[in-house]
């Protein structure tokens, strides 16, 4: 086969690949109505940019499922981190800064607000988790406690 012959089954492939992904976002945009009841056609690109999206993450999602179970199986059940410490600090400066962004937005009432908040609550859901998973016997309740009287309930703030 030439290089121009090897050429354009490479160029096929990725045409018939391209026409594949266009047909499950069309599938899925059939199959998902708008939130607002708006049709695909309405939104225009943005809204097949989104519905591309929404097959991309559907992928990621069914994906994670056999990779989650290939963990729960092969990582060992107690590891020591090299820089435990780093990592939480590292994260809580994270958790930090949305926190002041998240109390900015809401002094100025600006519409970054929800987006802000959305990623407040994703840090103290994540936060919640790993102290609890982490913490040590001596240390279980009292993380149990935070997380059932702090960071969830603050997770859930509007």
């Amino acid at each position: 086969m030439s290089r121009t012959e090897g050429e354009g089954v490479v160029d096929a492939v990725v045409e018939e690949t391209v026409e594949a992904a266009e047909a499950a976002v069309k599938a899925v945009d059939d199959a998902v109505p708008n939130e607002d009841g708006t049709s695909g056609a309405e939104l225009g690109e943005a809204g097949r940019r989104a519905a591309r999206m929404g097959t991309l993450f559907a992928l990621l999602a069914v994906a994670m499922v056999p990779w989650a179970i290939y963990l729960a199986v092969t990582l060992p059940t107690k590891e020591t981190a090299r820089h435990y410490d780093l990592a939480w600090v590292g994260f809580d400066a994270g958790l930090m800064a949305v926190l002041a962004w998240t109390a900015w937005c809401a002094l100025r009432r600006s519409r970054n607000l929800t987006i802000a908040a959305s990623m407040n609550a994703t840090m103290l859901i994540i936060d919640a988790w790993f102290d609890v998973v982490t913490a040590p016997h001596s240390e279980f309740v009292a993380a149990v406690v935070m997380a059932l009287l702090v960071e969830l309930p603050l997770m859930a703030c509007p």
